[in-house]
């Protein structure tokens, strides 16, 4: 069973960038991870760092979706989190 992954919040350019990390990474796991649309996901990359990414977080929270925040600085309220500037290791 895959485990599955959205994104959202973010400018076209960061999740290009992301996505591009995240194939690097995932091929490193046994593609366990699935990329999908963050409806559908159960865990989901919200870049914190952009003025939409506080109330995608809010949202997401409220749907139970376990979030992890793309910062440049410690974030507590999300699950997990990923440290600005991000590469393929700091994905896996």
């Amino acid at each position: 069973m895959s485990l599955t992954l959205g994104m959202t919040g973010m400018d076209p350019a960061t999740e290009s960038d992301l996505k591009s990390a995240f194939d690097q990474a995932n091929a490193r796991l046994p593609r366990r991870w699935r990329l999908v649309p963050e409806t559908d996901a159960d865990h989901v990359v919200v870049d914190m760092d952009s003025m939409y990414g506080p109330m995608s977080w809010l949202r997401l929270h409220a749907a139970g979706k376990k979030v992890v925040g793309l910062a440049s600085a410690r974030r507590t309220q999300t699950d997990f989190q990923l440290p600005r500037p991000f590469d393929a290791e700091s994905v896996a």
